[in-house]
This record gives structure tokens, C-alpha cells and sequence, in this order.
């Protein structure tokens, strides 16, 4: 009669089989109704478990798994969600972004530090340097995303058929003042060699506003509200005023009547007809 050996973790096990023609036993994977589930406190790292038999058949069942503790009858842990870590990149930059931005209006530039922005983000250093090379360029990032939402404020702005030309400059500077003066300013002046090394995306939404703006003086053009103007330099004297405004109110220099009045009449005379 054959005898045989069965190894588990380790520990030989000698038996003698009923007949000869005993056959290996099929190792199934664990079910919900098995009566004796896997006990994570016996699973290592990676858990071999291994069935010779005397008559040279051969079984060998490898489970691997990261961590013993997701183990559960009938299958493994799932999830509550994906981690901070497996979010997609550009969720994590944004998070990066809004932290850096909310410390910087809260406590400046020069006083606010990468470690101090990532903690906010809830995210490590490195990933903040994984988009970011340094605090100069996260700043510029968070420019960048000031003006893009600016320049989403101007672009839903249209010029409605029954508004003169004063009223249609009007309508766009009101939602575009408030949103700067509750967002802490437009952003400020950035390296432009700095602002060029992250990247024609990064450049071309730096230049968000001067767009939307050059797209509204078009329309307000095409209505016959406005005279035609130079599409690449009146966009960025339009843009110039309305931030300089913007910057004149949160200084305390202008209150928001005033320096929006002073840019209605402005911008009519740069447009008239």
C-alpha cells in the first residue's frame, strides 16, 4: 500500500492512503457557506501551501495576497473607495491647487510653505512636487486657475439684442469683479520663462481671459455695438484694466462702484462705434 507526505506550511505529515487508487484532492477556493474560514493571523505575506503525493501527481495551490487582513470567508475585502493615492492625476493636482490657493490668500505667499500646502491637500510632499518642481511654479498654477475661472464668467456673459453698448460692458463686469473680489485678487505678476518651462497648456490657460475677452469684444462687434479693434492687443488691455481695477478695490483704493464705473467708461471708449 503507497504512503505519501503531505507538506503544509512547512510540516511533513505522513499518512497511509484507504487504497491505491487514492486520488489527490481537489483544493477549491473558499465559499461563503465553508464552515472553517481562513484565519488572516496564519497568513503571511505570501502564503504557499503545497500537496505531494507518493504516486508523483503533483497540486500546488499559491495565494497571494497583499494584506492577510482583507481576507474574509468567501473572498476578499472590498474597498469603501478609491484611496487618495489611486485617485486620477489631475483630481490630485486639483486638490493641490485649491489648498495653495486657500493658503495663499490666507496667509500670503512668503509665509506659506509646500509641506504647509500638502498637509492642507491632505496629499504627500512628493505629490506636490510631482506636479509642481517648486513653490513658484505652484503659484502659478494657482494664477493659472484664477483666470480660468474668470475667463468661464466672461465666456457665459452674452450680449442681449436690447442693450446698448454700456449695458452690455456692464452686464460681463459684474459677475467678473465679484468673482475676483471673493476669490482674494486675479493672481498677479508670474515669470513668464517659469510659466513657458511648465508647458503650452499652462501657457494658453494663462492667457484664458485675454481669449474671452477677445471672443466678447467679437460678438459685441458682430451685434454692432462696438467698433472693430485690434484682436490681440485690445483683449490684453481690457484684461489689464479690469485686474488692476480689481486689485484697486482690494487695497482699498476704489470701492467697487466707483472703480466699475471708471472701467464701464473706459471700455466704452476703446469700443464705441
Amino acid at each position: 500500500m503507497a504512503t505519501g507526505a503531505l507538506f503544509v506550511a512547512g510540516v511533513r505529515r505522513d499518512f497511509t492512503p484507504v487504497t491505491s487508487s487514492f486520488a489527490p484532492p481537489r483544493v477549491r477556493a473558499p465559499s461563503p457557506d465553508a464552515p472553517e474560514p481562513i484565519d488572516p493571523k496564519h497568513l503571511g505575506r505570501r502564503w504557499h501551501l503545497t500537496l505531494r503525493m507518493s504516486m508523483n501527481e503533483f497540486h500546488s495551490l499559491n495565494i497571494l495576497h497583499s494584506n492577510a487582513g482583507s481576507f474574509k470567508t468567501g473572498g476578499m475585502a472590498k474597498r469603501d473607495g478609491p484611496s487618495l493615492k489611486r485617485r486620477a492625476p489631475e483630481a490630485r493636482k486639483s486638490l493641490v491647487i485649491q489648498a495653495a490657493d486657500e493658503l495663499f490668500r490666507e496667509h500670503g505667499y512668503e509665509d506659506t510653505s509646500v509641506s504647509e500646502v500638502a498637509k492642507h491637500a491632505g496629499v504627500a510632499v512628493g505629490t506636490v512636487y510631482l506636479f509642481f518642481p517648486d513653490k513658484a511654479s505652484l503659484w502659478i498654477g494657482v494664477v493659472i486657475e484664477r483666470k480660468r475661472r474668470i475667463a468661464e464668467v466672461i465666456l457665459g456673459q452674452h450680449p442681449k439684442p436690447g442693450d446698448d453698448l454700456r449695458q452690455s460692458i456692464s452686464n460681463v463686469l459684474d459677475p467678473v469683479l465679484d468673482l475676483i473680489l471673493k476669490g482674494g485678487g486675479p493672481g498677479g505678476d508670474v515669470d513668464r520663462a517659469r510659466l513657458e518651462s511648465l508647458g503650452p497648456d499652462a501657457v494658453e490657460a494663462f492667457n484664458s481671459v485675454d481669449d474671452a475677452i477677445r471672443q466678447v469684444f467679437g460678438e459685441l462687434v458682430q451685434h454692432g455695438k462696438a467698433r472693430p479693434t485690434n484682436p490681440v492687443t485690445t483683449p490684453i488691455i481690457a484684461s489689464g484694466l479690469v485686474m488692476s481695477g480689481a486689485e484697486a478695490c482690494l487695497r482699498g483704493l476704489a470701492t467697487v462702484p466707483e472703480m466699475k464705473a471708471e472701467l464701464v467708461d473706459a471700455f466704452v471708449r476703446l469700443l464705441r462705434p
